[in-house]
């Protein structure tokens, strides 16, 4: 996994920094293994691990704060993540034959609340059944396109063939 989270790019000058990018990647992933979803949590995960986090990754400053993670995590490409993890991933998974296509809408998201058009952020993921890993996601804006269009876009970006695909039964209409 540190080889994959060194492949990003860090947006960030290098003076300065105190922490490589790649090992506050890897100290989100393993708070969030650890139950934490927040900024607040990942500082709490890196205090409560900070001697076994410096000695991993040669922090010569202590654990990060809330202020390095926050910073940091605003930084970072998330296309550019999303991509990275979706190459890495294709090396140790092997693809399913069903998948399950769902759409959520992200929290917190909603701009324009009070216009008639407000407008929000979904996302389309697609869920192999037997290996139970998501396999690819498409974030769109519900201004921009729709749900049932985001689908299409997914299945075709991806190039699978010969597959089960199961969705909502909104997905089920005919091409005019």
């Amino acid at each position: 996994m540190f080889e994959f989270l060194r492949k990003l790019h860090d947006p960030r000058r290098t003076q300065g920094q105190r922490f490589a990018l790649y090992s506050i990647l890897a100290i989100t992933i393993m708070a969030i293994l650890s139950g934490e979803t927040g900024l607040r949590g990942f500082t709490r995960f890196a205090k409560s691990n900070e001697s076994e986090l410096v000695k991993t990754f040669s922090c010569k400053h202590g654990g990060p704060t809330f202020g390095t993670f926050r910073t940091i995590l605003l930084s970072v490409n998330p296309i550019e993540l999303a991509q990275h993890f979706k190459t890495w991933m294709s090396a140790y998974v092997e693809l399913d034959d069903t998948f399950a296509l769902d759409g959520k809408t992200l929290r917190s998201t909603v701009t324009h609340l009070n216009e008639d058009l407000h407008d929000f952020v979904n996302i389309v993921s697609l869920f192999g059944h037997k290996n139970g890993l998501v396999t690819a996601i498409k974030s769109f804006r519900i201004k921009e396109t729709q749900e049932a269009e985001a689908l299409r876009q997914l299945i075709a970006s991806l190039g699978i063939k010969e597959v089960t695909f199961t969705m909502d039964a909104v997905h089920t209409q005919k091409n005019t």
